[in-house]
């Protein structure tokens, strides 16, 4: 639904839509923009609880009363030692790239993978970097973000486009939780 209706819609009327099915509203943080190819009019968050995560929450953009870009952030629950949660985070994130490999399709014309050290450079693009380690392998780059110093790694970053819109999907790990991060984008301002 996100992909199909983010190049059609107004982007207050994507607001009402999450205020009728009972999302909450908070307050919108712009947090730079700095990979944004427009500057934006409001931005508008949502916190939406889904099963086994400690914080999701729905994003919104307008420019020109338009969605230039809407999409989730998912947290999933950091698990104790001892216990496992199962917290759907592999499947969660198969079934979206599964959705989004039947809607673009996965030729390389529409679609571009980028996975670990590449990755986790992608997503700490412009911010200060403190250091840059691999953990069983796996590339961990320490940053500073808007909440501190963050270690990110376990990076997979999966773009997508048509000729109405672009689709963004990454999973990965942030301080020791899992996340998942979908977003879509009119391709008027892409």
């Amino acid at each position: 639904m996100l992909i199909e209706y983010v190049p059609k819609a107004k982007a207050l009327g994507l607001v009402d839509k999450c205020k009728e099915v009972g999302m909450s509203q908070i307050p919108y943080v712009n947090g730079g923009g700095s990979n944004l190819p427009h500057s934006i009019d409001n931005g508008f968050n949502f916190e939406c609880k889904l099963d086994g995560t400690s914080k999701s929450k729905f994003v919104i953009l307008e420019s020109k009363s338009l969605i230039m870009q809407a999409g989730i952030e998912i947290a999933y629950e950091k698990p104790l030692p001892l216990f496992k949660i199962d917290n759907n985070y592999n499947e969660n994130y198969n079934l979206i790239k599964r959705l989004s490999d039947e809607f673009y399709g996965q030729s390389q014309l529409n679609r571009l993978e980028i996975t670990g050290e590449r990755a986790v450079e992608f997503f700490c693009n412009g911010l200060p970097k403190l250091n840059r380690v691999k953990i069983a392998g796996e590339p961990v780059i320490e940053c500073i973000g808007e909440s501190g110093i963050v270690s990110v790694s376990a990076l997979e970053w999966i773009n997508y486009g048509n000729a109405s819109s672009v689709f963004y999907l990454t999973k990965g790990n942030i301080s020791g939780h899992d996340f998942i991060i979908f977003k879509a984008g009119s391709r008027e301002f892409w």
